[in-house]
């Protein structure tokens, strides 16, 4: 009997200990899972804040894409603080930096985010460098990036501007201004309005300019040409025979006057310098419009069609219709308008912007024969408008070609209407995550 009671006893030492151990267990297990617990809240919290913190480094490039001269406008290396407090996603963005990091006139604009983001107490920090290329500026009108040659019988209602020489065929009527870094020519028989030309000047037989030009270097004008204003040029003046210049001569070297020719007051030493500036060819990245567009196009799209946003060809593409409302057309390869391009009639409010980044045989954007297009044209290549034909808009491009009987006219409400956006483009250069603080 005192053995079954000694063993009993053990036995219920045992289970003691077993419940002891199992009680231990618990409660490490229930420490451990609130303690994992605590854990994923935090965590949550972390990756809570950094989302609000980036939220609030994309609200500034959005500001930025859509109002870039907003940033250049920025004071150089002075933070401005884009946003001091908003609440966002059951957090706030605390605040986000902006400093412009490039000096004035430096290309492209480069600049610094910090952006803060706050959730139930965790704070993560974002800072990003970018830089940012401004958008296309397709208020000029012709805005070649080399030499440029303009063949007979064609007419400008709208600037010319070049950043190499340029050379005007016969029987050209140009009505806006021209300017261009290098030298110009004029050829017989054409009539201009205001030049400014980094380099020399020329006027060949019966070229009539109806305002002033400038020239950083020579202006010469064959028999029978005529300026209608007043003309300078840092080094000489040569008026060949019958040739007049109705305003003021500004030289600093000599002034050659053939038989018959006239000038107004002449003012030795009187010249200035001639400095053309003009930003550099407007670099667009493809991958920018590849990689979200808000439609992809196939090889060719005529009819009637909405270009609201981005479209974008992966190939070569051949246009032509009727468009209503207001974005681009982006091609890997080249565009070729083979017919009729135009808004609805009475419609001033759309507007069409043509990227090629593509070429066959040199030639971004062509226009064949004997149509009408109102787009604004922009090309790394060679933009041809073929005989014959009548645009409105504006072309920006590294090469022209325009043929004879062709006209090129300005149109502003194109330029007016085009959402800014479409060509501004926003690079990262990095982007990392500062130490988090709770």
């Amino acid at each position: 009997m005192l053995r079954l009671r000694n063993e009993s006893g053990q036995a219920l030492l045992l289970v003691m200990m077993v419940v002891m151990v199992l009680v231990l267990i618990g409660a490490a297990a229930l420490t451990r899972t609130s303690g994992s617990r605590m854990r994923s809240f935090e965590q949550k919290k972390m990756v809570q804040s950094s989302y609000i913190a980036e939220a609030g480094v994309e609200k500034a490039l959005a500001n930025i894409k859509n109002d870039p001269y907003w940033l250049k406008g920025l004071a150089y290396n002075t933070v401005v603080n884009y946003i001091t407090s908003l609440a966002y996603a059951g957090g706030q963005i605390t605040s986000v930096k902006v400093t412009r990091t490039s000096n004035a006139g430096v290309y492209p604009t480069t600049f610094s985010l910090e952006s803060q983001g706050d959730y139930q107490g965790a704070t993560r920090t974002i800072k990003v460098n970018g830089e940012m290329y401004e958008p296309v500026d397709f208020a000029k009108g012709v805005w070649v990036g080399s030499n440029a040659c303009f063949t007979t019988n064609t007419e400008y209602n709208c600037n010319v501007t070049g950043a190499g020489d340029m050379v005007f065929k016969n029987n050209i009527n140009a009505m806006g201004d021209i300017l261009a870094k290098g030298n110009i020519l004029l050829e017989n028989n054409m009539t201009a309005t205001s030049i400014v030309s980094g380099g020399s000047l020329s006027l060949a037989q019966n070229v009539l300019v109806t305002s002033n030009v400038r020239a950083g270097v020579d202006i010469s004008l064959e028999n029978n040409a005529n300026i209608s204003g007043t003309a300078s040029a840092v080094h000489n003046i040569t008026l060949g025979s019958k040739s007049h210049i109705t305003g003021d001569v500004y030289y600093n070297n000599n002034l050659n006057m053939g038989s018959e020719a006239t000038t107004g007051t002449p003012h030795p030493g009187g010249a200035t310098p001639v400095v053309v500036s003009l930003p550099p060819f407007p670099q667009l990245d493809e991958s920018v419009y590849s990689q979200h567009p808000d439609r992809v196009l196939s090889d060719t799209l005529t009819g009637n069609f909405n270009v609201d946003g981005i479209s974008y060809a992966p190939g070569d593409l051949y246009l032509t219709g009727t468009y209503t409302g207001n974005g681009i057309i982006v091609t890997h390869g080249k565009v070729t308008i083979t017919g009729n391009l135009k808004r609805p009639s009475g419609d001033n409010q759309s507007s069409l912007a043509i990227i090629s980044f593509g070429n066959i045989d040199g030639v971004g954007i062509e226009v064949c024969n004997n149509f009408e297009v109102y787009a604004l044209l922009y090309s790394p290549n060679s933009v041809n408008l073929n005989n014959n034909t009548n645009f409105f808009g504006s072309i920006v491009c590294k090469g022209v070609l325009v043929d004879q009987n062709t006209k090129v006219s300005y149109d502003s409400g194109l330029q007016v209407n085009h959402p800014i956006w479409t060509t501004t483009v926003v690079k990262i250069k990095s982007w990392k995550e500062a130490y988090s603080v709770f």
